[in-house]
């Protein structure tokens, strides 16, 4: 989903863009915004959310990974992973939350979930 805030830091305002999957994105904004401002160090200034306006809500660009294995493999240490959406595989190492996509998934079409469906389907259409 595509969507923009407007937010503001008593000086000014600005927006920012996000495409997230996200169930509500005012409750993700406003999470955000709150962490930003938890985390604010000395003279930073506080944030606020103005508004939101959601720009698109078919657009998916994340990837929603599951570990297809049971146990981590060793002595490499990763965790094979599919996204759910789209079907494209890859490899989790270690703790870090991101997936090194297989080899024949390492053209930039895969980089985004809606685009690597796209470009699976018309793949398969041709075939």
């Amino acid at each position: 989903m595509k969507f923009r805030i407007l937010v503001s830091n008593g000086d000014r305002c600005w927006p920012e863009d996000y495409d997230k999957r996200v169930d509500d994105p005012y409750e993700w904004a406003k999470r955000t915004i709150k962490r930003f401002n938890d985390t604010c160090v000395e003279g930073e200034k506080s944030r606020r959310l103005l508004c939101i306006r959601v720009l698109d809500e078919e657009s998916f660009a994340e990837h929603t990974w599951e570990k297809t294995n049971l146990f981590t493999i060793m002595p490499e240490c990763y965790d094979t992973c599919k996204c759910k959406i789209c079907g494209i595989t890859g490899r989790r190492y270690g703790l870090s939350g991101s997936v090194v996509f297989d080899k024949k998934y390492k053209a930039k079409v895969y980089n985004r979930c809606d685009t690597s469906v796209k470009h699976l389907l018309r793949r398969k259409a041709r075939e």
